[in-house]
């Protein structure tokens, strides 16, 4: 029993670490080609890239729209010069005798 489950560990580590060395390059990170066992496979990952034109659309929008929203707050400030409330018209009459 202790047998297999030494193999199944073996194993599993065999897995972990391929799986690892073939991850490794598509993060940037290569092994030196004479120190890798992978040689042929590390030079078929290529780093994808990036179409940054919808998130620049999208940043563009959102500075037009936080403009707009600006413009629209002065201008509310500007038209509505409402008189501040005095404290006693915030608190409600109470009744001065019993009920």
């Amino acid at each position: 029993m202790w047998g297999v489950r030494a193999g199944l560990w073996a194993l599993f580590a065999l897995c972990l670490t391929a799986s690892g060395l073939l991850l490794l390059p598509a993060c940037g990170v290569s092994l030196p080609l004479h120190l890798s066992p992978l040689r042929g496979l590390q030079s078929k990952f290529c780093p994808v890239p990036l179409d940054r034109s919808a998130f620049l659309r999208a940043s563009e929008d959102r500075r037009v729209k936080e403009a707009r929203i600006r413009k629209a707050e002065i201008e509310i400030a500007r038209i509505a010069r409402c008189a501040a409330d005095g404290p006693a018209a915030s608190q409600p009459a109470r009744p001065s005798g019993r009920t």
